[in-house]
């Protein structure tokens, strides 16, 4: 069972979202916030495996939530939804830890996919965030302003293990996939997060395409 929160300002949205999920057996809405101060507050007294949250929430955004979970440490994958594109505020959100992003118009399989996406240690963006992640991270490379090539030796091991991140594979799909167990996995992982310096799996994908490794 998947413990689930809702955070949004517009009620007949939370409502319509929880009864959307009520319908998979594996999910479980565990509370819902108006906003992010409410939210806060209920991911320390009531944790939750995966939040679902607006990132134009009042007195709380997306950027300063994802701020305030690093800070407390707690322990929750965030995937933000959102009505609008912003991408300058879609590349802070990436940047800050958020593991998957959402339009507020996607359909309840997509939504319950990308919670069991992150839940198993993967990220979930839809084609908005590739597309912004792409356009944006690539455009010094494009226009030939400065190079973005960040000299890291990565061993065969670890561009596999890369590889099938991009893919958005699951823990036990990069386990299967390169023929490891998924606890070499995480330490591959890790040495990866400790050579590019990124802080998170989304942090790894925005280093790869900033060096031009996403085809």
């Amino acid at each position: 069972m998947i413990n689930v929160a809702v955070a949004d300002d517009h009620e007949m949205f939370r409502r319509g979202l929880k009864a959307a999920l009520g319908s998979y057996e594996d999910i479980n809405i565990t509370w819902d916030a108006a906003n992010g101060n409410e939210a806060m507050d209920l991911l320390v007294t009531q944790p939750v495996d995966v939040l679902l949250a607006d990132i134009g929430m009042p007195h709380m955004d997306g950027v300063e939530i994802l701020e305030a979970i690093s800070l407390k440490k707690i322990n929750v994958k965030v995937v933000l939804i959102s009505s609008f594109d912003n991408e300058d505020m879609i590349l802070k959100c990436l940047a800050k830890g958020a593991k998957g992003f959402l339009s507020k118009n996607e359909d309840a399989d997509n939504i319950y996919n990308a919670i069991k996406g992150v839940q198993l240690g993967g990220v979930y963006f839809n084609e908005l965030v590739n597309t912004v992640m792409i356009t944006k991270l690539l455009d010094n490379t494009n226009s030939n302003k400065r190079a973005v090539i960040d000299f890291v030796e990565l061993t065969d091991r670890e561009l596999d293990v890369l590889n099938c991140i991009l893919k958005e594979n699951t823990l036990e799909q990069i386990a299967q996939n390169c023929n490891m167990t998924p606890a070499n996995v995480s330490v591959i992982k890790s040495a990866l997060k400790k050579k590019t310096g990124a802080k998170s799996t989304t942090g790894l994908v925005l280093w790869a395409i900033k060096n031009n490794l996403v085809k």
